[in-house]
């Protein structure tokens, strides 16, 4: 990823899938993922943009959206009892965290454990990670043991 800043404007540039998707496929979920986080004004901008910028129509990217939608879902819920329950789980915590992090927004959190980045990219505040913090504290304990 690319983050480029001009003026109070912000702009990300993903490159890590860029050759793999039909353009307009890709569009359509920027544009669902804008309208469900930014909201739909945010989501027709970046669509004008987009077909503005790449000579499609409108209608080349709205054909994806049921598709988009479709597998965003699958994604989300599961495919099966357990991973929908699981799901239901993590979307739970992460509700919770981000309600903590609303009620207590000078705080920086701190996630650690295996599951650490798979939460630190869904909470919108940005956050500090270490994985392995307990590793690194024993660690620490034992070289500062074998060094007396």
């Amino acid at each position: 990823n690319v983050v480029l800043a001009e003026g109070d404007r912000s702009f990300i540039l993903d490159w890590s899938h860029a050759s793999q998707g039909d353009p307009p496929a890709d569009a359509a979920r920027t544009y669902l993922l804008f309208h469900l986080t930014e909201g739909e004004r945010a989501a027709e901008e970046y669509l004008g943009l987009f077909c503005q910028k790449s000579g499609r129509d409108r209608q080349s990217v709205q054909a994806w959206l049921p598709l988009v939608a479709a597998g965003e879902a699958a994604a989300a819920i599961g495919a099966s009892t357990r991973e929908a329950i699981e799901s239901g789980v993590v979307r739970g915590t992460l509700h919770e965290l981000e309600g903590y992090l609303a009620q207590y927004p000078a705080c920086t959190p701190v996630f650690t454990g295996g599951d650490a980045f798979y939460l630190a990219k869904r909470i919108k505040k940005p956050i500090f990670v270490a994985c392995n913090l307990n590793f690194i504290g024993l660690a620490k304990i034992l070289h500062y043991n074998v060094s007396l």
